[in-house]
């Protein structure tokens, strides 16, 4: 069977449903197959239209979508540049303390790792902008040298800067309260820790 669309040429820029003419079969096609095919067809322009409409609302949608996240995300671009420029301007003071050559002294024996990780510390607070107190880690220090990086640390500290201390080496607690081991500490008795080692507090 031969289907055939026919439309006058006056309808071609308006190409739906109402302006056809007929649907027309080869000779000899019953009318109802006329009918039934004319209607098949008027059908499914009508659901290609609605399709169409569809489309177009939600690209509507879409583009107003798209035109209001930008918004939200300037704000929190906004955001996290305040909080970098913040923490930019933000004055960062770190004292790093390595004890390791404990051999003549508190333990009598060296140990391994502080140096190292000082060493590994210092490098790595100075790319995040720390100034280091003495501009360099506190290393194998006594008792006056210690007292002293740890003074010189809290005259630097201000309202509004970032502190960082940190100490590698050995250390005690008496009655609650936490000493740093110098190398030079010796202890004959609980009261020796008191006057030999560091108190931070």
């Amino acid at each position: 069977m031969c289907l055939i669309l026919t439309y006058s040429s006056s309808d071609r820029d308006n190409f739906i449903p109402d302006k056809f003419s007929y649907i027309t079969t080869c000779p000899f096609t019953p009318l109802f197959l006329r009918w039934f095919f004319g209607r098949q067809i008027k059908y499914f322009i009508m659901l290609r239209l609605t399709l169409l409409f569809t489309l177009l609302l939600l690209s509507a949608c879409a583009q107003n979508k798209a035109k209001t996240v930008p918004a939200e995300t300037d704000k929190d671009t906004n955001r996290a540049l305040i909080r970098q420029n913040v923490l930019r301007e933000t004055k960062r003071i770190a004292l790093i303390i390595g004890n390791s050559d404990y051999a003549g002294g508190y333990s009598g024996t060296a140990l391994k790792n502080p140096v190292n990780d000082e060493k590994d510390l210092a490098k790595k607070l100075k790319s995040l902008n720390f100034n280091l107190v003495n501009n360099k880690a506190l290393l194998d220090a006594n008792k006056q040298q210690i007292e002293r990086a740890v003074k010189l640390f809290t005259q630097e500290l201000k309202q509004g800067s970032l502190g960082l201390f940190f100490y590698a080496g050995h250390g005690m607690q008496i009655d609650g309260i936490n000493y740093l081991i110098p190398l030079d500490a010796e202890f004959k008795s609980k009261a020796d820790v008191k006057y030999n080692a560091v108190n931070l507090y």
